[in-house]
């Protein structure tokens, strides 16, 4: 059986409340499930940009960091990214899942306040893995200019 404990590296989450650490611990449970079959990340990113698409300014402070989790979690999937160590993959998919959550500490359907608890689990967990995200915007910006289609002119 897989323990619920945080990772090692959850110790830098200082920020979490203790309600927060234990829906995030509840969270981390079901990120390990989803991580054993690459197509359940998929879902969790389909279902995440959904969320994303019904309360759009609730989640405006964490949107660019919350959008590139998901991308590097689609890219991990696809296997066109494998460059994240285990911890750091488990807290990202963690924050998801707590964001996806219809149920957490202050629940979603309270508009103006529901997201609160959100941003502040995907913020803590993006300060934790910062140096892997920015990695992966690297990644990013380095296969778009190596693409065929960056290099491509319009004709005149």
């Amino acid at each position: 059986m897989m323990s619920s404990a945080l990772p090692s590296s959850s110790s830098s989450l200082p920020a979490l409340s203790s309600g927060q650490r234990d829906a995030l611990r509840k969270a981390l449970d079901g990120a390990k499930a989803v991580l054993k079959r690459r197509f359940r990340v998929l879902l969790l990113v389909r279902d995440a940009y959904e969320h994303i698409g019904h309360y759009p300014t609730a989640i405006q402070n964490i949107q660019t960091d919350l959008t590139a989790l998901l991308r590097l979690l689609k890219a991990w999937a696809l296997r066109q990214y494998q460059r994240v160590p285990w911890t750091a993959l488990l807290l990202m998919a963690g924050a998801v899942v707590y964001f996806v959550m219809p149920v957490d500490l202050i629940p979603d359907l309270l508009v103006g306040i529901g997201f609160v608890d959100d941003a502040a689990v995907v913020s803590a967990v993006v300060r934790t893995v910062r140096n892997e995200l920015d990695r992966f915007r690297r990644w990013e910006r380095h296969k778009r200019a190596d693409s065929p289609s960056s290099t491509l002119k319009p004709a005149p």
